[in-house]
């Protein structure tokens, strides 16, 4: 499939830019992250810039910013202000990518929060904020970049595309994260599942990834040890 734009949801600056790297040598033409935190933004711009000058990495702008179109051999990256959770905006994002190459061909959902709430102190607005940001982000994702995926054109002639969601090893068994997130990460499982099966026939692939804990200081408030 030859990648000619990407929408990518950040969350943090890390696995970005762990992607970002061989991403970016693969011929994608423009890569759209977002991030609800200015900071990692910047942090992303100012890394992309130095490992990659020749690569033109847009202003932080807000949803719905019109970026002139440029003649480039190396792809575009534009960091955009959003919230992951937000419908408007993600709307915005999809559609800014349609506007500007006139297609979408991987959406990586990998915005998420794993705040530490105990169960018998957490209430049902902590709850809410989780699978607001890790599992409402995810079904956003998938509705609006499916939708954008099945457009064609003379470059497109037929609908495809990837989408990723990250979900997480606490999705899938106990003991690996607190309660409210393990659900929230259980429920990207279960749409990466049912979105697959509900783009049986359109090209569109849907697969979610599950990264383990890997073991820290951090790994005390989760094992006590």
């Amino acid at each position: 499939m030859r990648v000619r734009s990407m929408a990518w949801r950040v969350g943090s600056c890390k696995v970005p830019r762990l992607m970002i790297d061989p991403i970016s040598c693969t011929g994608v033409k423009h890569i759209y992250c977002s991030d609800y935190a200015d900071d990692n933004l910047s942090e992303l711009k100012s890394w992309l810039s130095k490992l990659y000058p020749d690569v033109l990495v847009s202003p932080i702008r807000d949803p719905g910013w019109l970026i002139s179109t440029l003649t480039r051999l190396t792809p575009q990256v534009d960091v955009i202000r959003a919230d992951a959770a937000n419908e408007v905006q993600v709307e915005a994002l999809v559609a800014r990518a349609i506007r500007d190459e006139g297609r979408l061909d991987i959406f990586f959902a990998n915005a998420g929060i794993a705040p530490m709430h105990m169960l018998e102190n957490t209430d049902a607005s902590e709850v809410t904020e989780v699978l607001r940001v890790n599992t409402l982000s995810c079904y956003l994702a998938l509705k609006y970049a499916s939708n954008a995926m099945k457009i064609t054109s003379p470059a497109k002639p037929e609908s495809k595309g990837a989408i990723v969601l990250t979900a997480s090893v606490a999705g899938l068994r106990s003991g690996a994260g607190f309660p409210d997130y393990s659900a929230s990460k259980a429920a990207v499982i279960s749409l990466a599942q049912t979105g697959s099966w509900s783009l049986t026939g359109t090209d569109i692939r849907v697969n979610a990834v599950c990264p383990g804990l890997i073991e820290t200081g951090e790994c005390s408030l989760h094992r006590g040890y």
